[in-house]
């Protein structure tokens, strides 16, 4: 299931993320997470997953991948703290996963990045 339209990063977003935000890396995923600070009025989480022809040549293969994953970013989203914006990095590792190996290893990115609520 794609995520909803309020969750989906702005294509003008994409630079200062890159550019600012903090990097983070676990065994089959990479994250780049931002949060704005002095935005009067935060938003909801925003997420983009990006898998690159490094992942796979065949496209099938890569939005197989992206779909399980914005699978599992939607289980996580009303744990997350507003105002973060993320691009998820898939890694080549990652294409032989599935839901319940992908799971655990985006939990532990957003939580040591401090995404999830009550975690810093």
């Amino acid at each position: 299931m794609a995520l909803a339209k309020v969750h989906r990063l702005h294509r003008q977003d994409f630079d200062r993320i890159y550019r600012q935000g903090k990097r983070l890396s676990g065994e089959h995923f990479r994250a780049i997470v931002f949060h704005p600070s002095g935005n009067p009025e935060p938003h909801p989480p925003r997420i983009a997953v990006v898998v690159s022809k490094k992942v796979s040549k065949r496209a099938v293969k890569r939005n197989r991948i992206r779909r399980q994953v914005q699978a599992v970013l939607q289980t996580f989203l009303p744990q997350m703290s507003w105002g973060w914006q993320m691009i998820i990095l898939v890694q080549i590792s990652a294409l032989g996963c599935d839901y319940a190996q992908i799971l655990p290893q985006l939990e532990k990115i957003l939580r040591k990045a401090g995404v999830l609520d009550g975690h810093s």
